[in-house]
């Protein structure tokens, strides 16, 4: 009886290593160009779904800006992602934007990609998390 506990109590041990969940990667990003030290950064990270709409991110960071550089750290498994940010200088909840949708407050993008008409493609931002932790920086846009 003892051998066949112990033989059951190893055989779940070895099958539930075997089975391990999929190991997550912190990805940390720096915000830089940081010209008014006020207000919240808000940074979204997403996979190709949704990209770059707000309410479709994978996680959302805020941050307090208090200085002229911050940080953000998201913790995903391997894959792509793209990051798409804003700088809510006036702590109104929401991107300012002039009448014809462009942003009056800073914004940035993985790659440090800058949109020239439209809002950027996923293929535009995106980068790959495999097996490691990810730095990136993000100077903003003015």
């Amino acid at each position: 009886m003892k051998r066949s506990i112990i033989i059951l109590c190893l055989s779940t041990i070895f099958l539930g290593s075997s089975f391990k969940s999929a190991e997550n990667h912190l990805v940390k990003v720096y915000l830089k160009n940081i010209v008014a030290e006020k207000g919240t950064a808000y940074v979204n990270i997403y996979t190709s779904e949704g990209f770059p709409k707000s309410d479709k991110q994978l996680q959302r960071k805020s941050v307090k800006i208090t200085g002229n550089t911050a940080y953000v750290t998201f913790s995903v498994p391997n894959g792509n992602y793209a990051i798409a940010m804003y700088h809510d200088v006036n702590d109104n909840d929401q991107m300012d934007k002039n009448w014809i949708g462009y942003p009056l407050e800073p914004y940035g993008f993985s790659r440090n990609f800058k949109p020239t008409i439209s809002e950027p493609d996923f293929t535009d931002c995106n980068f790959t998390v495999k097996n490691a932790s990810k730095t990136l920086t993000i100077n903003l846009i003015q």
